[in-house]
């Protein structure tokens, strides 16, 4: 028998199925795309590819001439780290 990923070491460990072990918000989100139809995706892809081309022309310019690219800058929050073994403060 080959090595196995430790998620499935670990369920094979205490007899849960490692499919089965999931928080409930990734559970929601598999199965948001269930009730989507081919004919619904392919129309939410059209829409996503205008917004991209506008995005990329209006707010993400490039200038050829000057060689130039547009930055977007967006807060994230503090820039001191944080350590996911502490508490949130």
């Amino acid at each position: 028998m080959g090595p196995t990923p430790l998620k499935d070491q670990w369920c094979s460990s205490d007899g849960r199925n490692a499919h089965l072990i999931t928080a409930p918000q990734l559970i929601l989100r598999r199965g948001l795309g269930k009730s989507v139809t081919a004919e619904e995706y392919e129309q939410y892809e059209a829409e996503l590819r205008v917004f991209r081309d506008w995005f990329d022309q209006n707010v993400m310019t490039t200038n050829g001439e000057s060689l130039s690219d547009a930055i977007m800058i967006m807060p994230y929050g503090s820039a001191k780290p944080k350590y996911r073994d502490s508490p949130n403060e």
